[in-house]
């Protein structure tokens, strides 16, 4: 097991963190867009049906559940027979950040306080981690406990400590060992 915080109380294992893809984060993605969009459905033939909102609901998860990027989603509407115009693609250049935001917040609400994650390293102390498949070292220089990761600065990668550049990696608490 890779560090603290893969063990619960009990010898339990820590479930694995939400992944940003996952159900759960498509799902809250999902219902912050869809009202923006079902708008926009309005402007083109009137107010949807109860029956006919569902749809377009479910239409919307799938156009989004591999994808942040707005062309894509909605050419992935129009797979499903949408009419996307401008306007459509502008609303969902909102997807993204609203993913980021949702994966943030379920990461926070459902693993971290759920689960009571807390960082095992302080700042300063050397861990090993890995990094584009290459087992790598280096030194906390900032910890985040509401995302569960640390900013991880390593010169071999030409991190600078001050002034402008790269200070670090950004890696999740689970990943890393003490060197």
């Amino acid at each position: 097991m890779k560090g603290m915080q893969l063990q619960l109380f009990d010898d339990l294992p820590l479930p694995p963190r939400p992944r940003y893809l996952s159900k759960e984060v498509n799902s809250l993605t999902s219902e912050r867009v869809t009202p923006k969009i079902i708008q926009w459905v309005c402007q083109e033939g009137g107010a949807p049906s109860a029956q006919e909102l569902e749809v377009i609901k479910a239409e919307i998860f799938s156009a989004i559940e591999y994808d942040d990027d707005a062309y894509h989603i909605a050419k992935n509407l129009e797979h499903a027979g949408w009419d996307p115009d401008a306007d459509l693609v502008d609303l969902l250049e909102d997807v993204a950040h609203q993913r980021y935001l949702a994966h943030k917040e379920i990461v926070y609400h459902s693993w971290i306080l759920a689960h009571g994650v807390t960082a095992k390293f302080a700042l300063g102390d050397q861990v090993s981690f890995t990094f584009k498949g290459k087992k790598e070292t280096g030194e906390i220089i900032k910890i985040y406990p509401d995302a569960a990761q640390y900013t991880i600065h390593c010169p071999q990668h030409g991190h600078v400590k001050k002034g402008a550049g790269t200070h670090g990696h950004i890696i999740d608490f689970e990943v890393c060992t003490a060197t």
